[in-house]
Parts: structure tokens; C-alpha cells; sequence
């Protein structure tokens, strides 16, 4: 009996260890000073980072879909940037239905001052949740949320929602938030200060801070430029077709 029961635990454990090792196709660590910056990208799949009790940066990828083994994960990362990104192994057929995808999912001391320059997903969402530090974050088919933030967020997509919730601006530096085919919601801390323009060409512009928004005579269009607060920085807010909404 016990020798049945070793050897249900041992195999147990080989289960397991199986199991996360195929949900793990790369794990890191990395050690992480005020200022290092962060760089991940991904051809298609989700990124995910957030804000973490440890003290290092870590970085999990993880390989999905039929055509898996065509895409490889490359740590590029030296001195006091952290860069990680996919490669394509040889070349997609043409025409064909390819099935391969990346999911990333960072997780940051919290905290520490780091800089997330280029988080990049060509078809994917991008989530930056309690960070500290500046926020680079595009994607060209998906959502960008970021939320919790105090630093200054640059957030772009080509198609989906643009979602920003600033705590805290602590550093110099301008905001952007833009998509071709969504929504632009931001909410900003009440004591920030920028000098603010905002446009639609297919939608409406609604803001907490009392700034003017002209409206087109004739035909679908809405734009805003004003000064809040001290007007330190520029803000600057677009959506081609959809919505934009500045709150505090």
C-alpha cells in the first residue's frame, strides 16, 4: 500500500510538472532598479502587467495555437533593459490560416519607478494595471486599460477602446491616448495640469473640466482644446470613430 501510494504522488508530480511546463514556454527574472525599462512584444496575443509584492520584474510567455511551433519567444535583454519579443521560425506559408499567438503576462515590483517603453501587440489586448513609472503601450487590433498608473501613459490602438485611469502624475512628460475605431476614456487626477486638445471626427467629446467643445454645423465631428490647471503638459485625446471622454 505504501508503495502504491509513492508512486501515485510521484506520478503526481510528473503531471504537474508537465502541466506547467507547456503553460510556461518562458518564465525569467529579472532584478530592477529606479529607471529600468521594459520592453515586450508580441506578433499576436495579449499582454498583461501588473504590479506584484516581489522584487524583481518577471515575465511569463506563453505559446498558443496550432501553429505554436512556428513562433519562438527571444530574450534580447542587456544592462538595465529588460526586452523580450517573438520571432516567426522561417516563414508563414502564403495564404495560409495561421494559428500561432503569444500571451505575456508581466508582473512588476511595486512601487518602483520603471519605464514600460514599447509594450506592443500587433492582435491583442494590452492590460497595465498599478504600475509606476511611464506607460508606452500599442496594439493594433485590440484594447489598451490602463489603470492605476502614476506616471505619464502614451496608449494607441488601431481598432478597439483606449481606457486610462491616472492616479498620480508625478513626472514630466505628455499624454496620449488615440484609436482609429473606439472609444477614449481617461481619467486624470484633480490636480492635473495640461494643455488639452481633443478630437472626433465620428462621435462626441465629454469633459469634467469645463473646457468648451465645438461641434460641427453640419455633419458628425466634435473637437476641444483648452488649459487645465497650471497647463505643465500637453494631453492630447483622438478617436477617428468613437467617443472621447476626459474625467477627473
Amino acid at each position: 500500500m505504501k508503495h502504491a501510494l509513492i508512486a501515485a504522488s510521484a506520478f503526481a508530480a510528473l503531471l504537474f510538472a508537465v502541466a506547467t511546463a507547456s503553460a510556461q514556454d518562458f518564465r525569467k527574472s529579472y532584478p530592477v532598479g529606479e529607471g529600468t525599462s521594459v520592453s515586450i512584444g508580441t506578433l499576436s496575443g495579449d499582454i498583461r502587467v501588473t504590479a506584484c509584492s516581489g522584487a524583481d520584474v518577471v515575465v511569463t510567455g506563453r505559446k498558443v495555437g496550432r501553429d505554436a511551433d512556428r513562433v519562438q519567444i527571444r530574450d534580447r535583454s542587456e544592462g538595465g533593459r529588460i526586452e523580450v519579443d517573438v520571432d516567426v521560425i522561417g516563414e508563414f506559408p502564403r495564404n495560409d490560416n495561421n494559428d500561432a499567438s503569444v500571451n505575456f503576462d508581466v508582473q512588476v515590483p511595486t512601487g518602483v519607478k520603471l519605464r514600460l517603453e514599447r509594450i506592443r501587440t500587433l492582435s491583442g489586448d494590452i492590460e497595465i494595471a498599478g504600475v509606476s513609472g511611464a506607460v508606452e503601450a500599442t496594439t493594433m487590433s485590440g484594447n489598451v486599460r490602463v489603470t492605476g498608473s502614476s506616471g505619464v501613459v502614451d496608449a494607441k490602438t488601431m481598432s478597439g477602446d483606449v481606457i486610462v485611469d491616472i492616479d498620480e502624475l508625478a513626472d514630466e512628460g505628455d499624454l496620449s491616448f488615440e484609436t482609429l475605431s473606439g472609444n477614449v476614456d481617461v481619467r486624470l487626477p484633480a490636480n492635473a495640469g495640461a494643455v488639452v486638445s481633443a478630437r472626433t471626427l465620428s462621435g462626441t467629446i465629454e469633459n469634467d473640466f469645463g473646457l468648451y467643445v465645438v461641434r460641427k454645423k453640419n455633419g458628425p465631428g466634435q473637437s476641444l482644446a483648452g488649459t487645465i490647471g497650471d497647463g505643465s503638459r500637453r494631453l492630447r485625446a483622438t478617436s477617428m470613430s468613437g467617443d472621447v471622454r476626459l474625467r477627473r
